[in-house]
C-alpha cells in the first residue's frame, strides 16, 4: 500500500468516529472501506510507527483543543499547502 493511500486511511478513519480502532474491523460494524484494505494487526504497526509530530504536545481527548489527527497533522498541512499551490484546470 502507498504512502499516500495508508494518509488517505487514517483520513477516512477521523472522519468515520467509531468507538474504537478495532471497531472498523468488528463484523458488527461491516465496515468494508476500512476492513477489505488490510488486516487489523497491520494497520496497528504502521500506525504505532507514525509519529510525524511531538507527542509531548498532544492534548487529551477531554482538553477542548484535542487534534485526532495529531500524529499527522504536519503531513495533512504540507499535503494541503502543495496541493493549494497546484493550478486549478479550466473545464
Amino acid at each position: 500500500m502507498s504512502d499516500i493511500k495508508k494518509i488517505g486511511f487514517l483520513l477516512l478513519m477521523s472522519v468515520e468516529n467509531f468507538p474504537s480502532v478495532r471497531s472498523y474491523w468488528n463484523e458488527k460494524f461491516d465496515y468494508d472501506p476500512v476492513k477489505t484494505v488490510m488486516p487489523v494487526n497491520k494497520f496497528e504497526l504502521i500506525r504505532s510507527l507514525l509519529h510525524h509530530n511531538n507527542n509531548t504536545k498532544h492534548l487529551t481527548k477531554e482538553h477542548p483543543d484535542h487534534d485526532r489527527l495529531h500524529k499527522i497533522r504536519p503531513v495533512i498541512e504540507h499535503l494541503n499547502g502543495t496541493f493549494s499551490s497546484i493550478p486549478h484546470q479550466m473545464s
